[in-house]
């Protein structure tokens, strides 16, 4: 009779008795992607990021941004996405 193993990190092979496993509600990450590429853009979409962040304060987190390509985006988690997107 075999024993489940995992690997814990970078370390030994161990039982997973000996592992600590968390289990999480499931979170969706919803993208709101928009031109843009200039300083006034990103002025813009920093202003956009923390409207967002108050809106939906009791349903998502505003996650952060990033900005290149002529694109921005705005990383959106939560674990309710039809709340979030209405």
């Amino acid at each position: 009779m075999s024993t489940l193993t995992a690997r814990c990190g970078r370390s030994n092979w161990y039982p997973l008795s000996r592992c600590s496993i968390s289990w999480e509600i499931m979170s969706y990450q919803l993208v709101l992607q928009v031109r843009g590429e200039s300083l006034s853009d990103f002025d813009a979409m920093m202003n956009l990021e923390q409207e967002l962040a108050v809106e939906l304060d009791d349903i998502a987190e505003v996650d952060g941004h990033d900005m290149g390509c002529g694109e921005i985006n705005i990383f959106i988690l939560t674990s309710n996405r039809r709340c979030c997107i209405n």
